[in-house]
């Protein structure tokens, strides 16, 4: 079945900036009850691999290879049959958002904004409720209504990334543009957001077994 699939490998380079912020949502799944119904696998999504960063080696950003499966059904299937494990995500363990002790499914309320070749994602994360009929470990193929789900981090902080895809990371030339548009992102905002590289192993999703 994954043979099928579009692959789509990419250089990604990005920044980091958690703050606290207020927002109104207007949209959530606006289907959502439909949802609730209908088994998410008859969705389209995005199967998405991210690699360890590489070393900064004076590089002011993170870069690290990233694989997209993008416009695939079936997605909770996939995820069951290769016996997928949580893990804490390690941005908000960077940003000590929650405690490390929470490893479950979690849902990324995000809002996403382009500005040329700038990607900016305006993040937070949300906790499903307890289900009767599927346990916390397991992969929902289910929604609950919006209003049930609640913030992760008790203060409710947005976690603000940057980032810019680079189609060939083998090319320094290629991989100096990004990297002076986001330097050319972080001088714009400063004042407002400190954007800032994360330490690399703060991305480790490695299991020990």
């Amino acid at each position: 079945m994954m043979r099928t699939m579009q692959r789509r490998m990419n250089r990604e380079i990005l920044l980091h900036h958690s703050f606290h912020a207020k927002v109104s949502i207007i949209e959530f799944f606006q289907a959502n009850a439909l949802c609730r119904v209908i088994s998410l696998d008859q969705f389209p999504g995005s199967l998405r691999w991210t690699d360890l960063p590489d070393p900064a080696g004076g590089r002011p950003v993170n870069s690290r290879l990233i694989v997209n499966i993008e416009n695939e059904r079936g997605l909770c299937t996939i995820l069951q049959t290769m016996n997928h494990r949580y893990l804490l995500c390690p941005l908000l363990k960077a940003s000590r958002l929650i405690p490390s002790r929470l490893n479950q499914e979690m849902v990324q309320e995000s809002h996403r904004f382009v500005l040329g070749n700038v990607v900016f994602d305006f993040s937070r994360y949300l906790q499903l409720p307890p289900s009767e009929t599927e346990p916390v470990s397991s992969i929902r193929s289910r929604l609950p209504a919006y209003d049930s789900l609640v913030p992760v981090d008790s203060e409710n902080k947005w976690v603000l990334t940057a980032s810019v895809l680079v189609f060939n990371g083998s090319n320094p030339d290629h991989m100096q543009k990004g990297i002076d548009e986001l330097m050319t992102v972080k001088t714009d905002f400063e004042g407002c957001f400190d954007f800032q590289a994360l330490e690399r192993l703060v991305f480790d999703t490695r299991v020990k077994i």
